[in-house]
């Protein structure tokens, strides 16, 4: 027995990393199970009866051609409520539904929106989710929503959403609730890139950060496996960090924040204005777009070069004030800057893992810190909210 813990408690020990293992790898046999979690086969047998009953895990046969005894695989139930998960931005919705195994049942699609109020946000997503109802022939969905910018996630509430035509808040549990009866889970978009991360990659560390750099520049990071929140919806907040207090201002009522410097918005407007100054682009400079940006910065436009070397070189000191503050060395990046590619990359990663005490350093605390692109897809990080509903269900065992 674990020390300090009575039957009921290891029980409830061993089930959660029977269902954790179980989410994570899809189907195990007993041997497997038993091997993973280092439990003799009548004691795993017990839990995985115990979890059958209780109607969260199945038993599947399967095809055996070798030799031995076949015992079937083990998986989590199919038959519970679908998570109808979604990705929302000022601009666009993405959406897809999953099944208990975290299998999509309706494929991931994205729709491009443009409203003018919170009421034509909430009557797009109030149509989408009914749409899917449609589809699936569900009487009720799970509601799993990741926002862009500053969200309540106990009130269910999107606190502001920069880029938006408004800035009062949004109660999208309360209304989803009123309107459908649904359970309703919110976070941060950038909670959404973690828990798929988490989830979805094999062999991550329990410590590492994601972190978004798009038009805004967001972060979660995980602490021994689990998210780190804080209490005024501000962890994470890495865009807000200062670089420059003579900077431009930034949406958030300060001077000189990473965001203003590093983001992609930042990147495009500065490079719009050296064009315009130098005259050297053969368009309309103000239409450059961020896309523009990145075929300058790879045909050698230098120009661009410069402005992408300073912006890169501050987001890399930025890191490195993390990496030293914080004992969290995995780094994975993900947003419209991976555009940039791995030119990008290293001169983050040399500001980022610059050591002024000691020679030649880099090399080695590359072994020990990662500063890397994630390589999960959109449809698959969409994905990664609905584990709001798994690690609530494995937390609350």
């Amino acid at each position: 027995m674990i020390k300090g813990m009575n039957n009921k408690s290891v029980r409830s020990f061993n089930s959660k990393q029977v269902m954790r293992l179980l989410f994570q790898h899809r189907k195990l046999s007993k041997s497997q199970l038993a091997t993973k979690l280092e439990l003799s086969i009548p004691a795993l047998t017990k839990i995985l009866n115990y979890l059958i009953d209780l109607e969260l895990v199945e038993h599947i046969d399967v095809i055996h051609s070798g030799r031995g005894n076949a015992t079937g695989m083990y998986q989590m139930t199919q038959n519970t409520t679908p998570i109808l998960c979604l990705h929302i931005t000022p601009y666009r919705i993405s959406t897809t539904v999953l099944n208990g195994l975290m299998d999509p049942i309706v494929d991931y699609r994205s729709l491009e929106i443009n409203p003018t109020h919170p009421s034509e946000l909430v009557a797009s997503v109030f149509a989408i989710y009914r749409q899917c109802i449609k589809e699936t022939g569900s009487s009720k969905f799970k509601v799993a929503m990741a926002l862009h910018g500053q969200v309540d996630r106990r009130a269910g509430t999107s606190v502001l959403m920069p880029q938006a035509r408004w800035a009062e808040p949004i109660d999208f549990k309360y209304l989803l609730e009123e309107e459908f009866g649904a359970e309703v889970q919110v976070d941060n978009d950038c909670v959404m890139l973690a828990l798929a991360e988490k989830w979805l990659t094999k062999d991550h560390p329990k410590d590492f950060c994601v972190i978004n750099v798009d038009y805004g520049i967001g972060s979660s990071f995980l602490v021994n496996d689990k998210i780190f929140r804080g209490e005024l919806f501000g962890s994470g907040q890495i865009g807000h960090s200062i670089i420059d207090q003579d900077g431009r201002k930034c949406c958030c009522g300060r001077y000189g924040c990473l965001e203003t410097i590093a983001s992609t918005k930042a990147i495009t407007s500065e490079v719009r204005k050296m064009h315009k100054t130098n005259h050297n682009h053969s368009g309309e400079p103000s239409q450059i777009s961020f896309e523009d940006v990145a075929t300058l910065y790879h045909s050698g436009d230098m120009v661009t070069k410069q402005t992408i070397q300073k912006a890169a070189g501050s987001f890399g000191i930025s890191l490195y004030n993390f990496l030293v503050t914080l004992s969290v060395n995995d780094i994975v990046i993900y947003g419209d800057i991976r555009r940039l590619g791995h030119e990008w990359l290293d001169i983050v990663k040399s500001k980022a893992l610059f050591n002024p005490f000691e020679a030649n350093t880099n090399a080695l605390k590359e072994q020990r810190a990662s500063v890397r692109y994630g390589e999960l897809p959109d449809s698959r990080l969409l994905n990664g909210i609905g584990f709001l509903y798994i690690e609530a269900l494995i937390d609350n065992f």
